[in-house]
């Protein structure tokens, strides 16, 4: 692909499966397939390692000549962009993308905007482009972001990528955002919002919990080459990949039509490498170089529906919501009713549950990759009209909370319930990771986690929760 002077110019889109590129007439048609991976440019990535630094310099020096910037002018904003190409080109090859809106260079920014120079940074990334340091599309267009035209990638050619195998992996690391709490709207981005005595304490709590993260070693037990196994079949199914550098946590909040408190909907920690990683190869997660243990609640939010509604836990099936009369025994469709019945407990509408069963089914158990073939077949055999029924007959408490969004409400009150968690244990130094509704720790401290958790939901909740061992499979990505 040959590079474009001009990367201003008026673009031609393309529509591709899952993403819009655009081309330029002077621009080679990007031939996109669905293994191609686009990471999102984060200013908060950063590395340790003295070859980035000297790649930095290298790149600085071969582009200020002549300009009105020095190569130490450069150097801050430099690293950023080398760092991201680095994490790109060592996960699967993948593109940046990077905004062309001016308005998200704004610094001193809670909503996590960039806060480089943008004259700057345009400068850097043309200049590159010109003396072929880098490969780029010039338009692309995301569907989370709906900014089309504002975003071009980029990929780091072969005078940078040579210099990249005297880079360790190890060396890169996140730097803390300036927020631990957003607000996200329907849109699901970031809002301003202003500050009360809710926000400030919640900050101070995350501070606490981000702070004992920042001072643990915190590591999955697999080598480069498997993990680049794991995230090559996680793009192929449209899937975030896993930068093991990824630790700072943040509560994320939302909002709704007809809501106006800003602070009760939602609330989850997010931002943990640990949480995108399938749950077999949880076990392979090390604390300070020791083994871990994940305990989790039992059917956690069809218990809190229970509980709210008739003051008991669900206590048929030996307890197990997901078990449906008539299907005992039958582990297949326990999996498949456990997919409907957190759907049913989230979606807004018995419509939209049906389509996102059909969805979740389709595209996630056609293959027989994790054992699920039976799963996938009761599915065809009963549809999602046929599930929603024997969930409906299998709850009766509790049907009423179906298909009214009461997922969102729910995710407020295990987000309280996780930060007392974490900051309990965090109290006796122990670090626990959470994953929504299981938590992670040393297995030597498995005891006090598990205190933690039946002490912590019963004085929120009034019950004794069924707690479970995580059963992750220690196998490893072929």
């Amino acid at each position: 692909m040959s590079s474009s002077k001009n990367l201003n110019k008026k673009c031609n889109h393309i529509k591709y499966p899952n993403q819009y590129i655009s081309t330029t007439s002077n621009i080679a048609e990007h031939e996109t397939k669905k293994t191609d991976k686009v990471i999102f440019f984060d200013v908060y990535n950063d590395c340790e390692s003295t070859n980035i630094n000297n790649i930095t310099e290298y790149l600085c020096d071969a582009i200020a000549d002549g300009s009105r910037y020095t190569s130490k002018d450069l150097f801050k904003c430099m690293k950023k962009i080398v760092v991201s190409l680095y994490i790109a080109a060592t996960n699967n090859d993948a593109w940046v993308a990077i905004t062309r809106n001016k308005n998200h260079y704004c610094k001193n920014n809670r909503m996590r905007k960039i806060y480089m120079p943008y004259s700057k940074t345009m400068f850097i990334i043309k200049s590159l482009c010109a003396k072929k340091f880098i490969d780029y599309v010039n338009s692309y267009y995301s569907k989370q972001d709906n900014e089309r035209s504002r975003m071009f990638l980029m990929k780091a050619e072969t005078p940078i990528r040579s210099r990249f195998y005297a880079v360790p992996r190890s060396s890169i690391y996140k730097q803390n955002k300036h927020d631990a709490i957003e607000l996200h709207g329907i849109d699901k981005k970031a809002k301003k919002y202003k500050d009360n005595r809710i926000t400030e304490r919640m900050r101070k709590e995350m501070n606490t919990i981000n702070k004992l993260l920042e001072s643990s070693d915190v590591k999955l037990a697999l080598t480069d080459d498997e993990l680049d196994n794991l995230n090559a079949a996680r793009v192929i199914k449209d899937k975030s990949c896993i930068f093991t550098f990824s630790k700072y946590l943040s509560r994320i909040f939302n909002t709704r039509v007809g809501i106006r408190k800003g602070w009760i909907l939602g609330g989850r920690l997010y931002g943990g490498f640990w949480q995108n990683i399938p749950k077999k190869f949880r076990p392979l997660l090390t604390i300070d170089g020791e083994d871990t243990v994940e305990l989790d609640y039992k059917a956690f939010h069809p218990n809190l529906l229970y509980l709210e509604k008739t003051k008991k836990l669900y206590s048929h099936a030996n307890g197990d919501p997901y078990v449906i009369e008539g299907f005992e025994g039958n582990e297949a469709m326990r999996k498949l009713m456990k997919i409907v019945l957190l759907i049913l407990v989230n979606a807004k509408t018995e419509k939209s549950a049906m389509g996102a069963i059909k969805k979740e089914c389709e595209d996630n158990y056609r293959e027989d990759t994790e054992g699920l073939a039976d799963l996938f077949q009761l599915y065809k055999k009963h549809k999602p009209k046929t599930l929603l029924a024997f969930a409906k007959k299998q709850h009766q408490d509790i049907a009423e909370y179906f298909c009214s969004d009461k997922g969102i409400h729910l995710q407020f009150k295990d987000s309280n319930l996780s930060v007392k968690i974490l900051l309990r244990l965090a109290a006796e130094g122990i670090l626990a990771l959470p994953v929504h509704d299981s938590f992670i720790v040393q297995k030597k401290h498995e005891d006090r986690l598990r205190l933690a958790m039946e002490e912590e939901f019963f004085d929120m909740f009034g019950a004794i929760p069924p707690i479970d061992v995580g059963k992750g499979d220690i196998g490893k990505p072929k």
